[in-house]
């Protein structure tokens, strides 16, 4: 295996991580360093090829530096979320769906569901990623106890919480997909 650097022709600086759907690698980034996420690169792993979707200013809150990129039903999809916090609290999350690459086109959706205030603290819950079975997964930052992981389904509107024990520090980075094969061991 021999590693090799493919030309781009566009310069660009990325801002933050990406996803991979079908083979397209896609990631936020701006035109120049220390300038505003203007743009979703995308790299298709196969034709080795590069591709730009600018973003017009009528969807620009698909690429703000708070989003999360993910894979909705293998359409590329941004996740903006916003807090708004009491007893009784609710969370709401709007979705960017990239419908049209060539057109770059966008579609927003906002989704809401309740959680309770003692669950969570305030400034600390955030989006890993879409799970296999077209769930949100939501999670604090930081430990507490009890510790719980949130879903939310975006086709039924329904959320659910997992409690997590045996937590302990600090923080808690969290992954998706992770598979133990019990047999190899």
């Amino acid at each position: 295996m021999s590693c090799r650097t493919i030309e781009c022709g566009t310069p660009h600086s990325p801002s933050s991580g990406g996803v991979c759907i079908s083979g397209v690698l896609y990631y936020k980034a701006a035109d120049q360093l220390f300038s505003k996420v203007s743009m979703i690169v995308c790299f298709d792993v196969r034709s080795e090829k590069y591709n730009f979707v600018r973003v017009r200013e009528s969807s620009i809150g698909a690429v703000d530096t708070t989003t999360t990129l993910i894979n909705y039903k293998g359409k590329l999809a941004s996740l903006m979320m916003e807090r708004s916090y009491s007893f009784w609290s609710s969370i709401s999350f709007d979705m960017w769906v990239l419908q049209d690459p060539e057109k770059q086109e966008w579609s927003k959706h906002t989704y809401k569901f309740p959680i309770l205030s003692n669950e969570v603290r305030e400034d600390t819950l955030y989006c890993v990623r879409v799970s296999g079975t077209n769930e949100i997964v939501l999670f604090p930052k930081y430990v507490s106890d009890p510790f719980y992981i949130f879903y939310y389904n975006l086709q039924k509107k329904t959320s659910r919480r997992v409690e997590i024990q045996g937590i302990r520090g600090k923080k808690v980075y969290t992954f998706l997909d992770h598979i133990e094969d019990a047999k190899l061991t």
